[in-house]
């Protein structure tokens, strides 16, 4: 788990980190949004990326989870 999160904070301080807190009716859930920057230039490869669960796990790591 260790090196798992030494990545994470490579990855984050390689460019800017955007973080993604997610509401629901039952808790917060927040991710480490990472690579958007690549794709984020072109509508269509966004959206073929959030489609693409393989590409979609990519740019999104869980990080949190806060129930009500």
């Amino acid at each position: 788990m260790g090196s798992k999160s030494m990545l994470l904070q490579q990855l984050a301080a390689a460019s800017i980190a955007l973080y993604l807190l997610y509401e629901t009716a039952s808790n917060y859930s927040l991710f480490l949004v990472y690579g958007l920057d690549q794709i984020g230039q072109n509508t269509k490869a966004v959206r073929s990326s959030i489609f693409d669960l393989n590409c979609f796990s990519k740019v999104l790591h869980f990080m949190a989870f806060h129930p009500f």
